[in-house]
Formats: structure tokens, C-alpha cells, sequence
């Protein structure tokens, strides 16, 4: 059920607001710190709001294939019109779907560096990547015999 503050729609898509929360902050920090022609240091400001979006973004990030597979043809909707509120002023070239799917993969993009780079945890001298969803060796991948 779409929740309703003030005139902004709010979906019932928690993990994809989240994610499409991140791709948008950081799509208009980058256009707005193009405004002056160049992006350097004293653009970090922009950037600064981003950061706090990334944690609940990539947080339950596996959540959002599920709120898609369940979705109604209403709620895509409604997501539609959520993410239109929150693009307004980017001027987009293409239609809201296509925004949604670009931004997912950007998202994605991020998602599995952090996970390939950062989030491969240690135990017992096996390594998992998650990536490969498989579990590897401390001295490599294990032999496929």
C-alpha cells in the first residue's frame, strides 16, 4: 500500500528505494558539481549526502530482485512515479523504466566491487566470493577434479 506525505507518493519497495535513493544522490551531486564546469575538491560537499546512502543501499540490497518478482503492475507503477518525484530538475532523455534500469546497474556496478574488493570475509583459511558464490582456498580457487 502506497503511503502519501505531503504530495510525494511512497512506495512499498523498501530495498529498491534505497538502492534507487543512491543512484539518484549520486547522479545529482555529479550534475550539480558540473555546474561550474569541472568537478574537483570543493565539489565534496555535494558528495558528502551520497555517503550516507550508500550503507542502507547495499545493506539489503538482495532484497530488491523479491520486491520486483512480486510486484503489481500498480506497485511498478507507483515506483514510476516515485522515482519521477525524485528525478525532477535531471531532465532525463529517456523514460522513467530505462532510469530505473540504468540506475540498478550502476548500483550493481558498485555492489559487486565492494563485495569482489571489500566484503569477502575469512574463516578457517577459505575465503567465499560471492561473487562466484563459491568458497576458495586461502592459496587459491579450489580444483575442479
Amino acid at each position: 500500500m502506497a503511503e502519501v506525505k505531503g504530495n510525494q507518493v511512497i512506495t512499498s519497495f523498501p530495498e529498491t528505494r534505497d538502492v534507487l535513493s543512491l543512484a539518484i544522490g549520486l547522479i545529482k551531486a555529479v550534475k550539480l558539481s558540473q555546474e561550474d564546469g569541472e568537478i574537483n575538491w570543493a565539489d565534496i560537499t555535494n558528495f558528502l549526502p551520497v555517503l550516507f546512502l550508500v550503507g542502507p543501499a547495499i545493506d539489503n540490497i538482495e532484497g530488491v530482485e523479491p520486491e520486483f518478482m512480486l510486484a503489481t503492475p500498480e506497485q511498478s507503477e507507483e515506483l514510476k512515479t516515485w522515482v519521477r518525484s525524485q528525478v525532477e530538475g535531471l531532465e532525463l532523455d529517456e523514460d522513467v523504466s530505462q532510469f530505473i534500469q540504468d540506475a540498478f546497474g550502476l548500483i550493481m556496478q558498485l555492489w559487486m566491487m565492494l563485495k569482489k574488493y571489500i566484503f569477502t570475509g575469512t574463516t578457517s583459511g577459505t575465503t567465499t566470493n560471492y561473487i562466484a558464490g563459491q568458497p576458495e582456498s586461502a592459496t587459491g580457487p579450489k580444483s575442479s577434479k
